[in-house]
């Protein structure tokens, strides 16, 4: 085997000597660092997927562009291999930008994984924050009264949250239908409300109707929720509960929490899991929860962090058999 060329500090990815499997790893700490294999990324079946008409890298179709307002309002990087399978989207917390989060995904080094880092200044979609300290997903805060957290099921908040996620799924829907990207291979990466908005659309997602590009029969390959996640309970109808659940999925959850986090503590986290849970028309838990000692309200930061994320995300992504494409194209 041979360590990729894209090597992080805390994680690279391993490709074995015949180019068609990959396996992540992990730096572990202590007296003697050592890599530890994380698992293996999931590969495409032979029978599937392997077409000779699509291309290897993906470009940000017009239609995306515009409802994104421009590159001024997002980063777009492809997959360090040159093959774009996969998409992570950075979703950044309140009043941050998506530059840091880019480089975020850059540092991944993810396989066949295309990055699109998104900011929530996009005119007329998401909140601007007073005093010009800058955009947010939707209102948390009280920003232009009292500066005071809003309670869970305060109107303005529930209003603002239902709108940041009609626009994350309408920016979804595009990337679907118009740039040819898989449901489940699309994976949402949020900090903070950022989290808070990834999980919400996941479950958004479980509960609607369906359409053409989303659907709980087809659910997105995963989310990240770094110190967020839902906060209160949704409503299903009686014919959800009762009607056509063996289609239904859901999207597989990792939420990252710190231990002394004062706004999205532990408990919090598991409230998360288990209204999710709820919702999931009675399978499987697709929640998966870390609790990282002595952290507070803070972004990724250590090895321990990082390795949570590696591991889930080595089940998650898929891997394009492209030496079978090319004997294919022979």
């Amino acid at each position: 085997m041979k360590k990729s060329e894209n090597d992080t500090k805390n994680a690279h990815t391993i490709y074995e000597s015949n180019g068609e499997t990959a396996r992540l790893e992990i730096l572990e700490g202590g007296k003697e660092e050592k890599w530890r294999d994380a698992g293996a990324i999931n590969l495409l079946p032979e029978d599937k997927d392997i077409s000779t008409k699509e291309t290897k890298v993906k470009h940000v179709v017009d239609s995306v562009k515009k409802k994104l307002r421009g590159e001024k309002y997002y980063t777009y990087r492809h997959s360090p291999d040159g093959i774009d399978t996969n998409l992570l989207i950075m979703l950044h917390g309140a009043g941050d930008s998506h530059s840091a989060y880019d480089r975020l995904g850059k540092s991944m080094s993810l396989p066949q994984t295309a990055v699109l880092s998104i900011s929530a200044s996009i005119p007329d979609m998401f909140v601007s924050i007073p005093f010009d300290l800058g955009h947010t997903w939707f209102e948390e805060v009280d920003y232009f009264q009292t500066g005071m957290a809003l309670p869970s099921n305060h109107p303005r908040r529930l209003r603002s949250l239902k709108s940041a996620v009609a626009s994350l799924k309408a920016i979804l829907s595009l990337l679907v239908k118009d740039n040819g990207w898989l449901p489940e291979r699309i994976i949402l990466f949020g900090f903070s409300c950022g989290a808070c908005l990834a999980m919400e659309t996941a479950l958004d997602i479980l509960l609607s109707d369906g359409d053409s590009t989303l659907s709980p029969s087809r659910p997105l390959g995963g989310a990240i929720c770094v110190a967020g996640g839902v906060k209160i309970n949704h409503k299903r109808t009686k014919d959800k509960e009762t009607k056509g659940t063996s289609s239904i999925n859901s999207t597989p959850i990792l939420v990252v929490v710190g231990s002394n986090d004062p706004s999205f503590p532990p408990m919090q986290a598991k409230e998360s899991k288990a209204i999710y849970d709820t919702l999931s028309h009675g399978k499987k838990s697709n929640v998966l929860i870390y609790t990282k000692k002595d952290k507070g309200h803070t972004m990724i930061s250590s090895a321990e962090e990082m390795r949570a994320i590696m591991t889930f995300l080595s089940t998650k992504l898929v891997k394009r058999m492209t030496g079978l494409e090319d004997i294919a194209k022979r």
